[in-house]
């Protein structure tokens, strides 16, 4: 059960790909930029985490939530409701996951020693 925070990274990074033409807000805007670059990261590190089992994964995801929990403000489109509650609840999904991997690792290692 290793693998599933990554595979709910990889939900979360399709999802962030898909909710501009779902929750339409403008794929040309930064929310819309933003939210495909960073799903496609999110994905990304999802697999490579699977593939490699990486102990930098889970951090690199919270880095990735981080900034896309700051896009609002730094892309400027905080106005857009729906564009800013995706991106945090996004984010903090993302981090919740990425913990959870985190802690598993920590338990493993626990009753291995």
């Amino acid at each position: 059960m290793r693998i599933l925070p990554e595979i709910f990274c990889v939900f979360i990074g399709f999802w962030l790909w898909a909710s501009p033409f779902v929750l339409q807000f403008s794929v040309t805007s930064g929310a819309g930029y933003s939210s495909i670059i960073l799903g496609t990261v999110v994905i990304a590190l999802a697999i490579l985490g699977i593939l490699t089992g990486g102990d930098w994964q889970p951090w690199a995801v919270i880095a990735m939530a981080g900034i896309l929990m700051l896009t609002p403000w730094l892309c400027k489109y905080y106005q857009h409701v729906a564009a800013t509650l995706n991106a945090l609840v996004c984010g903090g999904l993302l981090v919740i996951a990425a913990a959870a991997r985190i802690m598993s690792h920590h338990e493993s290692l626990r009753i291995t020693s």
